[in-house]
């Protein structure tokens, strides 16, 4: 039994429970919180409770009178709900997200309220009412049975007899020897038929290979983990083998001879464990990607199917039919819309196929070819041809020429050829069951050859389309993304707020977009840009008669044909989405519209009935818009939302067709929740959500690891990237939020001190941070929002729209005061004056003596900045 000393009323008691098939031991924890708790009680026994967590890391089940009846539990264990209780009590709300905990009893007492909690983190536990109470019943704490229960998920196990040859013990030196000795010249130039081509440069790379006796590997999982060594794996055999002649012989010699080889395998696994990150964190700078591996194995990153899976149909455990429902599944998304002759009808299309200029087919360079083969990223698996990125970079000066002359033979006869249209789709899970399979999504993996060949052609194609693209669009255009986006639309949304207004917006999904666009429309909007002739043609074969199959755990489903869709995991797919989808803003003649790639939304200030119409006739436009190009929306993930601080709103409805658009005060717009009065309330509770359930995972695994800069890369890039995207979109003004953020880093840091023994010397939040060379949350924040504007100003941000609303001064004569360069936009209200521009144009002025925006280097910029802010 161990017990910790707390001021608390709380007793900590360790168990065994052999009757646990996966758990050994439960650290068991009863508690008393007297009424009134307050902040200090409730900070003393999560203190307690993480020192805990820090030292057993065991399965932990928490049972107590906690005295805190205002918290709405059912919201609490809803993970779709960012829901906050009030007061202090967010401090519990935290811990339990961070330690991976479920709060099981719901049991409510005599006066409706739930004061009795029951806290682990062994999920399928359950707590239900105590039909025979072993002692007097208390109306206000109602007696419960805690069934504790410890599960372990069965997954789909590997294909044994799928081998792989292992390219990372090829000899690269002979391959490339017997590659250059080949005249690529007179084996390729003479063929006409550049599938002829393709087949033969393929057979040529695999005989050299196959000379070689290549080493061969089985797929899936090995039988031990990565970090047993070679002793340990013998004694584990030596005392299987021992244990089954006692099993039969009942030697006492034996017996005694298996708790030696118990013991002397404990202590090689601990050795062994030790070692193995010892050489993660060792290589870290030289090797990450095995530290990275380490982590993603650590979150369940590899793909891991349920043994069992069902597509609401048919239930199997069969690998190769669980391949055929994923493949069934997925070929649905595409349309079956017949090709006709399409020809554009808006004015904006036919305005651009009299005015748009040709654009000339690519030549391939040497050079460029390359440095692309060079600049691959080996840890890449292989595609559907078999040929992994690890081969092409160290073959890269031999495969040059077959290459350019294979592409330049593609191009000029307007033919892609077909075996690298195929590709190879994996499933990965999104959400829900984790055995349906409509809940994956497909990822699909091409030729790596293929995606050289259109990375070549990609710039090329860009640099043509960037010229008609929409300002609306920011998705997949360079110098834009989605903080560009949100920007914008925040922005706009404040300005109305700030004068009083009532801002609707239209929030859209389309169907599938990306897997239904109609190839022959895609084809003639092509055109219409200026993309014709030869490319043209070339394009059309690309798109055409393209196939994949479901790769899973080494089964594989039969081929199905793709019908439509741009090719997705392809550089070319979103520059040609990009294209199809351009014409909408000029179909939203009322409204102010926001892109990026398929996400869609459009707005209007909305002042009489007049603008409601308004607004519908967009709506309607949209359908209209997709009766006409193939594309469906998905009424049901359509929102409508009302942004305003207006007592009294004016009242709006929207349909698409017959069908009711959704309204809702809430809506997650490119990973940022909005709420109806711009507060971002939920999106801070969400993040803090998140973040502290990241907290967790880095607390439980960085035990191993003895180098402080180690556990900080891990939270900076799991947790702190959490609390920091789109930061500039949403940064909190008031206190409260901010120091719920900072919370999180302070707990990171209490780890860390308390790891390295200097929790008691240093214990400001500030000594922390200095010893640490770590920088505040809020600080963090403030330089990004300096460096969003740098951006903007000096150009690296293509955002005209947001470029525009920054006022610079521009006196007629200079006074000895130094002057400040940008202008704040004067608004009314807290809201106004602490939105993306006010902010940012006061943020610069308060430093810009000391730096000139337009002139000094980037470099110089992010110093003073950092300094200053």
């Amino acid at each position: 039994m161990v017990q910790w000393e707390s001021q608390c009323e709380d007793l900590w008691v360790i168990i065994e429970v052999p009757f646990m098939k996966y758990i050994r031991q439960i650290a068991l924890c009863a508690v008393y919180l007297p009424p009134p708790v307050t902040r200090s009680t409730l900070d003393i026994f999560l203190d307690s409770c993480n020192l805990m967590f820090e030292r057993t890391g065991l399965h932990t089940c928490i049972i107590g009178d906690f005295n805190l009846s205002n918290i709405k539990w059912n919201l609490i264990n809803d993970s779709a709900n960012n829901y906050a209780p009030p007061g202090f009590n967010n401090l519990l709300v935290d811990f339990i997200h961070t330690h991976k905990l479920v709060q099981l009893n719901d049991i409510v007492n005599v006066s409706g309220r739930i004061l009795d909690l029951v806290l682990t983190n062994l999920p399928s536990s359950n707590v239900t009412a105590a039909l025979n109470s072993l002692t007097a019943i208390d109306v206000l704490h109602p007696p419960i049975e805690i069934l504790l229960r410890g599960s372990k998920e069965t997954w789909l196990p590997y294909n044994s007899h799928n081998t792989r040859i292992n390219f990372f013990k090829l000899d690269y030196v002979k391959i490339c020897h017997e590659l250059d000795n080949v005249d690529w010249d007179m084996l390729l130039r003479k063929i006409i038929d550049v599938n002829d081509m393709l087949r033969i440069f393929y057979d040529t790379i695999w005989n050299v290979i196959q000379l070689q006796g290549p080493p061969k590997s089985t797929c899936g999982k090995k039988k031990y983990p990565p970090w047993f060594s070679r002793q340990l794996v013998r004694a584990l055999k030596a005392k299987e083998k021992i244990r089954c002649r006692y099993k039969i012989y009942k030697n006492p010699m034996d017996e005694l001879e298996l708790r030696l080889l118990g013991k002397r395998c404990s202590k090689l696994a601990t050795d062994s464990y030790n070692s193995y990150i010892k050489g993660i964190e060792d290589e870290i700078t030289k090797n990450p990607n095995r530290f990275w591996a380490y982590i993603k194995d650590k979150r369940g990153g590899y793909s891991s199917f349920p043994a069992t899976m069902t597509n609401g149909i048919v239930v199997t455990s069969d690998g190769l039919q669980i391949c055929e429902m994923f493949a069934s599944h997925f070929s649905s998304a595409f349309s079956n819309l017949k090709a006709t002759h399409y020809e554009p009808v808006s004015d904006y299309l036919l305005n651009m196929k009299n005015n748009s200029l040709p654009l000339t087919t690519p030549v391939i360079d040497h050079a460029t070819l390359f440095n692309k083969l060079k600049a691959l990223d080996v840890r890449k698996g292989a595609g559907p041809d078999g040929i992994p990125p690890i081969f092409i970079t160290k073959c890269a000066s031999s495969l040059v020429c077959p290459l350019v002359i294979i592409f330049t033979k593609s191009l000029s006869s307007g033919v892609f050829p077909d075996s690298w249209k195929k590709a190879k789709v994996v499933p990965i899970y999104k959400n829900d069951e984790k055995d349906h399979c409509n809940n994956y999504r497909p990822i699909s993996i091409l030729s790596t050859f293929a995606k050289i060949f259109e990375s070549l052609i990609c710039p090329h194609l860009q640099s043509h389309l960037k010229l008609y693209l929409s300002d609306s669009q920011h998705g997949f255009v360079g110098s834009r993304s989605t903080s560009t986006n949100l920007a914008t639309f925040t922005e706009m949304l404040t300005n109305a707020i700030d004068r009083g207004k009532q801002v609707d917006v239209i929030y859209t999904d389309f169907s599938k977009a990306f897997d239904r666009v109609p190839h022959h429309i895609l084809l003639a909007k092509l055109s219409a840009y200026g993309i014709t002739g030869t490319l043209h043609t070339w394009l059309k074969s690309y798109l055409e008669r393209r196939f994949f199959f479901v790769a899973v755990n080494g089964f594989r489903s039969p081929i199905y044909e793709i019908t439509s869709g741009v090719p997705q995991g392809s550089h070319v797919g979103p520059i040609m989405f990009n294209a199809f989808a351009n014409d909408i803003p000029h179909c939203l003649k009322f409204s102010e519209c926001f892109m990026y790639a398929d996400d869609l939304k459009f707005s209007r200030v909305i002042e009489s009935d007049e603008d409601i119409d308004l607004l519908q006739s967009d709506v309607d436009s949209l359908v209209q818009w997709c009766s006409e190009n193939g594309m469906e929306l998905n009424v049901k993930k359509c929102y409508h939302v009302k942004f305003t601080r207006k007592k009294i709103m004016t009242a709006s409805i929207y349909h698409v067709g017959s069908d009711v658009i959704q309204e809702v005060s809430q809506v997650r717009d490119l990973g940022v929740n909005f709420d109806s009065q711009l507060t971002f309330v939920p999106h801070v509770e969400s993040i803090i959500k998140k973040a502290s359930k990241m907290l967790g995972f880095v607390i439980r695994n960085i035990t191993g690891f003895r180098r402080s800069s180690t556990k900080i890369l891990l939270y900076n890039s799991i947790v702190r990237s959490v609390l920091e995207y789109c930061s500039t979109i949403w940064r909190p003004h008031y206190a409260t939020h901010n120091l719920r953020l900072e919370r999180i880093q302070k707990r990171f840091l209490w780890h860390l001190a308390f790891a390295n023994g200097i929790s008691k010397r240093k214990r400001s939040y500030d000594a922390r941070l200095a010893h640490f060379k770590m920088v505040s949350l809020e600080k963090r924040r403030r330089i990004a929002d300096s460096i969003f504007l740098f951006k903007i100003l000096r150009g690296k941000i293509d955002c005209p729209q947001l470029l525009s609303n920054f006022m610079f001064r521009a006196p007629a004569r200079f006074p000895r005061a130094p002057i400040t360069p940008l202008y704040p936009p004067p608004r009314r209200t807290v809201l106004g004056m602490n939105s993306i521009v006010p902010r940012l144009c006061k943020l610069l002025n308060s430093y810009s003596d000391l730096v000139d925006v337009q002139f000094d280097s980037f470099g110089k910029f992010h110093r003073i900045a950092s300094n200053n802010v």
